[in-house]
């Protein structure tokens, strides 16, 4: 089991000497073996009996997840369905980031934010194409290139 020869003699109140020559003979390396295979048999027992079960349990499972009048033992069972039949839930990341538009304009009042629009129209006036006929300005309201109000 990867135990020192000083921790077995203290466990067993023996010399590490004794203890040495005992692990280390014929006889000592015999019974470690048959410790070694007995404990992979019962390993291999224990599969086997829990393989022949599965399906009954499964079953019972399935019956306790559907019809249980406990929620909590029904969640649990159906949770446990679940990871049984390899669902893994997904995990949802979001990335927060700023937007340089918005941080751009996120400060203006209303009447800035119109202003700033002016100028880039009159910046770019090829950019954009006016198919709207042309409508009378009344003072603080602007108009897109669409002839509708800008808000």
């Amino acid at each position: 089991m990867g135990h020192t020869y000083d921790e077995i003699a203290l466990a067993l109140q023996i010399s590490a000497g004794l203890a040495s020559k005992v692990c280390g003979s014929d006889k000592g390396q015999q019974i470690l073996a048959q410790l070694d295979a007995n404990t992979f048999d019962s390993l291999r027992d224990v599969q086997t009996m829990i393989q022949a079960a599965l399906p009954g349990v499964t079953q019972k499972l399935i019956e306790t997840a559907l019809n249980s009048g406990n929620e909590a033992l029904r969640t649990k069972a159906a949770g446990q369905l679940l990871a049984i039949g390899g669902h893994t839930p997904v995990h949802r990341v979001s990335f927060e980031t700023s937007d340089p538009i918005i941080d751009q304009y996120k400060d203006m009042t209303m009447t800035d934010l119109r202003q700033s629009f002016r100028k880039l129209i009159a910046a770019k006036p090829a950019v954009i194409e006016t198919t709207a006929q042309p409508t009378e300005d009344s003072g603080d309201e602007s108009k897109g290139p669409d002839g509708k109000l800008v808000n």
